[in-house]
């Protein structure tokens, strides 16, 4: 007899035709010959899947009791085109995500939730990252483009939206392994302080900028954005306000809004979803990224707009994260071996569902990469259009 959840996948599969085998049972999901085969051990594990999609599926691929014959996004293609045909039909126990209702972030569970994913350790991110270990979205001028030119290319993009000058001091709210301090300083002149609550990031900084020659202009503080003081000319944030959390949002802003001189410029880039909604990827949630939280842009531009910052302008780079993330797991799958090593086959699964998953959510589900320039009060002077600032990236790199 067949499962209820697979009895129920078959009338909404959207994606590449598969075939799920438990035991020797055999059905297929949606129209065409099946180049990928999802063996499941037994129906306990469907049922799992069918008390709470993504983390069911997600444990049971992460424990070895799901097995992927043939290609992992083939499944993650179907499973965002499928939710999104779902979304209204969909019976409470088997929704894609399950209702994990953002909670408030103190500066001790901020710090916490950080070193969960960016202390595992810097030989880690290494061995898959580009040589300056840019861990969020390049920026390709080319589909062609090399991970290590289009990350180049993002650190100048983030520099000339900003409008970043010589001698100017910059803020880098979660400034990661230090590249856009790196670059700011070392092309722009800029005095650029960034601040990380992880201990990895920040000892590889400090080791960075003496290497360098730099630590007269580049600074990093471990600590919480909470905790930050003084004026700076520009502010840029990359890759953190995804871990602000939605009930932090009015004081993140009042503290950007304070921190930015009345004439400086801003910049927020920041993973996001089309639509608001209060719930948040259980499996992440656990394993990846806890305390995270993606907002519509809706959220972000009225929240800052309360605190009295105007997007002056917005640009969704939902392609180039996809492309980023493709990258990045190819780059994985050839260091998996040495991953294993290091920690287990187990995480190795769990990397490799979070960079294709992600890869995916980008290319078939909702998920976009916003990047908005915050200023305080309109701008008359602001360029009348994007490419004075951006045309030549090319050229310049």
């Amino acid at each position: 007899m067949t499962h209820p959840l697979i009895s129920y996948l078959k009338n909404f599969w959207q994606g590449p035709a598969v075939v799920v085998q438990v035991s020797d049972k055999k059905d297929q999901l949606g129209q065409g010959i099946p180049t990928t085969t999802i063996v499941v051990r037994n129906n306990r594990v469907l049922n799992r899947i069918m008390r709470n999609l993504s983390l069911g599926f997600g444990e049971a691929y992460m424990n070895g009791d799901i097995k992927i014959d043939g290609n992992l996004m083939d499944i993650l293609k179907g499973f965002y085109k499928t939710s999104i045909g779902m979304e209204d039909t969909l019976p409470s126990r088997i929704r894609a995500l399950t209702k994990v209702i953002p909670e408030r972030i103190s500066a001790d569970i901020a710090k916490r939730n950080a070193r969960h994913h960016y202390d595992l350790g810097n030989d880690f991110y290494r061995l898959w990252l580009d040589p300056q270990m840019v861990y969020s979205c390049a920026y390709y001028v080319r589909e062609n483009d090399s991970l290590e030119r289009a990350q180049q290319q993002k650190l100048e993009l983030l520099c000339r939206k900003a409008r970043l000058r010589k001698g100017q001091r910059l803020l880098d709210i979660g400034c990661g392994w230090g590249g856009l301090l790196f670059h700011a300083a070392e092309q722009y002149g800029a005095q650029a302080t960034g601040i990380t609550p992880a201990k990895e990031q920040a000892a590889y900084i400090r080791e960075q900028a003496q290497k360098r020659g730099l630590e007269d202009r580049v600074h990093v503080i471990e600590g919480d954005w909470r905790q930050l003081s003084g004026e700076y000319d520009r502010i840029i944030s990359v890759g953190m306000f995804e871990h602000v959390g939605k009930r932090q949002y009015p004081q993140f802003f009042r503290k950007w809004d304070s921190l930015l001189k009345e004439d400086g410029l801003s910049l927020l880039h920041t993973i996001g979803r089309m639509k608001a909604s209060p719930v948040t990827n259980p499996w992440v949630q656990k394993y990846i990224f806890p305390g995270g939280f993606l907002p519509s842009l809706g959220e972000i531009t009225v929240s800052a707009a309360q605190s009295g910052l105007v997007a002056t302008d917005v640009e969704n780079l939902w392609r180039h994260y996809a492309q980023t993330l493709h990258a990045w797991s190819r780059n994985f799958e050839k260091v998996q071996d040495h991953v294993e090593r290091m920690y287990d086959r187990r995480f190795v699964r769990m990397w490799q569902l979070y960079l294709q998953g992600s890869e995916a959510g980008f290319r078939y589900g909702d998920l976009q990469l916003w990047q908005i320039v915050l200023t305080k009060g309109k701008r008359p002077e602001w360029p009348l259009n994007r490419e004075v600032e951006v045309k030549s990236i090319d050229k310049a790199l």
